[in-house]
């Protein structure tokens, strides 16, 4: 995964999880989290939410279907 970032990138690289989430969304339990991709990653990623106890509300999700 770190063979395509630009040299000199000093931004986070790999997945998001709720270590990373964390440390970089001030206020995170408060924020509208907005999904959109894959079935399988929009899920994933709403179940790593869910386990942060971020209130259904809070979670906004759309699919591109066809796209894997």
């Amino acid at each position: 995964m770190t063979e395509n970032t630009p040299q000199g990138w000093k931004g986070k690289v790999g997945r998001v999880d709720e270590k990373m989430i964390r440390e970089e969304v001030p206020n995170f339990a408060k924020s509208i989290f907005y999904l959109s991709g894959p079935h399988a990653m929009v899920h994933a990623f709403e179940k790593t939410l869910r386990q942060m106890k971020i209130p259904s509300s809070q979670i906004k999700t759309d699919f591109f279907p066809g796209y894997t």
